[in-house]
């Protein structure tokens, strides 16, 4: 774990160092996503990083599926399979055992994260999801649209609970 938060802390740096200009100029939330994803796949060479990917091997559908779904601002739940495609995931393509690390990532100019903060119970949570479990998840912050600011905060999910939360400044 402790590994796995190296790894992912020193991405966030560079993604500050490197493309400050996407956070300051509060561009979009994928275009800040798919270039942390670039710099990830630096630093975890034997697995696939891939924004934004709903592949699930195992399922009829080939498609990851949860049975919940957002209307309005309100999570819902049912018994349909409802598609869907978390910002970054760390894997192996083709495998659903080999599930490491699955990444949510807000803007602060978007209060609304209560969906992607379920998805990530759901994802870590063993009893919940049996088809393609990832060992752990994070949701990220990035305070954005500040040119003096240099700032995020990361919560790390492991086994569907919240095990650690910080926030970084001035990178």
């Amino acid at each position: 774990m402790e590994e796995l938060k190296k790894r992912v802390s020193i991405c966030m740096s560079n993604l500050f160092e490197q493309d400050f200009h996407l956070i300051r100029e509060d561009l979009h939330e994928r275009t800040i996503s798919s270039t942390l994803a670039y710099y990830l796949k630096h630093v975890f060479p034997s697995y696939n990083v891939d924004c934004e990917y709903n592949g699930n091997i195992d399922n009829q559908y080939r498609r990851k599926a949860v049975n919940m779904y957002l209307q309005g601002r309100q999570i819902k739940f049912d018994e349909n399979v409802h598609s869907v495609y978390p910002d970054i995931i760390i894997h192996k393509r083709g495998r659903n055992d080999k599930n490491r690390l699955l990444i949510e990532i807000k803007k602060s100019t978007n209060r609304y994260s209560n969906f992607d903060k379920e998805k990530l119970v759901f994802f870590t949570h063993p009893e919940r999801n049996t088809e393609y479990l990832y060992d752990y998840g994070c949701f990220v912050k990035i305070f954005t649209g500040n040119a003096n600011m240099k700032r995020y905060s990361i919560t790390w999910y492991h086994e569907g609970q919240i095990i650690r939360q910080k926030e970084i400044f001035n990178l």
